[in-house]
């Protein structure tokens, strides 16, 4: 590793660690203030999900590197994506159910939102 790379990834350091907890801070505190708010559903999952995903970003960039995290994503929103629309469709593997439209725009029958949700988990 080159001086300049090492350098680099202190100087990261300074500002990656901190930056990680405030995004646990503010996930934990948008779920908790979802429910106490009684906020609707779409406006608490979507906090919640935007912080997952932030935190996964942020932590799988000076992790893995962006290329590295990037496919990340993009698997889980395939897998995800193709399990959800098969139990929509078929009701396996998660039984039936269906998605309204207050959860956002949807990559077939199945909101962005949930895709991102199963990133964040599935990174953590």
């Amino acid at each position: 590793m080159s001086a300049s790379q090492t350098t680099r990834r202190a100087l990261d350091a300074q500002w990656i660690s901190p930056a990680l907890w405030v995004l646990a801070v503010a996930s934990v505190c948008s779920h908790v203030a979802s429910v106490l708010l009684h906020l609707p559903q779409a406006v608490g999952g979507a906090m919640f999900a935007l912080s997952l995903l932030l935190f996964g970003l942020l932590h799988g960039a000076s992790t893995y590197g962006w290329r590295g995290i990037l496919l990340f994503i993009v698997i889980c929103l395939g897998i995800s994506n193709a399990f959800e629309n098969l139990s929509i469709l078929t009701g396996f593997p998660f039984g039936s159910y269906h998605y309204t439209d207050t959860m956002g725009p949807k990559l077939l029958l199945v909101p962005l939102l949930i895709g991102l949700a199963y990133f964040g988990v599935g990174y953590l």
